[in-house]
This record gives structure tokens, C-alpha cells and sequence, in this order.
């Protein structure tokens, strides 16, 4: 959790880490800090703090189809494929765009919005019942 975290600052140049954690300090209860957080960590590759920060943005109340549809995509690469399906359900629910790439990355079966698959080894897809 940044807020936890000190933050030592003496470079002429700050991190990134280290204004999202005065941003924080301030707007604690703000989720949108804590998702853009979680999205800086997530490209950063440093999964295991995104994945935390992530979740302290949902337990504010983050809720919109671009976050659920970021933290599906976090969710693929720690390779939690089940948590990483529930929440592309979520965002395509809410009306997010379909990522036929991460499917055939992954090598899993992603569920579109009409009951659509997409698999690799499918890539027309197929409608199914």
C-alpha cells in the first residue's frame, strides 16, 4: 500500500512512484489514484504491487468497464485465468472492447459479450447456446 510506504525524494529527478505516493497521502480515498497507480505498476511489470493497488481502487468503489478490463488483463499475466475471466465478464457487461489478441496469447477460452467464443486453436470463433 503507498500510503504505508515512505518516500524518499532527494534526486532532482522524482519517480513516478514517488508523486503517486504523495498523490495518495492527499486523495486517500480516492480509487481513480489507486487504479492509475495500479495501471503505472501493471506496465512497469511489478504485478504483485499492482494487483495490490488495484484492489484497495476496488475496495473504494472503482467500478467502470476500463478498470475491470485492465485488471482482467493483470490477472492473465500473475496466470490467475479464472480471476482474469470474471472480471473481462464484468467489463464486457459494462461494454468494454473484446481482446482477441490476449486471447490467443493466453491460450484460453474468453467468453464475448452474445455468448461468443474465441479460442486459438477457434480463431473464427463460434456461436454457442
Amino acid at each position: 500500500n503507498p500510503k504505508d510506504e515512505e518516500c524518499d525524494c532527494l534526486e532532482w529527478l522524482l519517480p513516478a512512484d514517488c508523486y503517486f505516493t504523495r498523490a495518495i497521502t492527499f486523495r486517500s480515498e480516492d480509487p481513480v489514484l489507486y487504479y492509475i497507480f495500479g495501471l503505472y505498476l501493471h506496465k512497469k511489470g511489478d504485478l504483485d504491487k499492482a494487483l495490490g493497488a488495484y484492489d484497495d481502487a476496488l475496495s473504494l468503489g472503482a467500478d467502470s468497464a476500463e478498470f475491470y478490463y485492465n485488471m482482467g488483463l493483470l490477472q492473465v499475466d500473475l496466470k490467475n485465468y479464472a480471476a482474469a475471466r470474471e472480471h473481462a465478464e464484468k467489463a464486457y457487461s459494462m461494454g468494454a472492447p473484446f481482446p482477441e489478441k490476449q486471447a490467443e496469447k493466453t491460450g484460453q477460452v474468453v467468453v464475448r459479450p452474445r455468448r461468443y467464443l474465441v479460442s486459438p486453436d477457434h480463431r473464427s470463433g463460434r456461436i454457442i447456446n
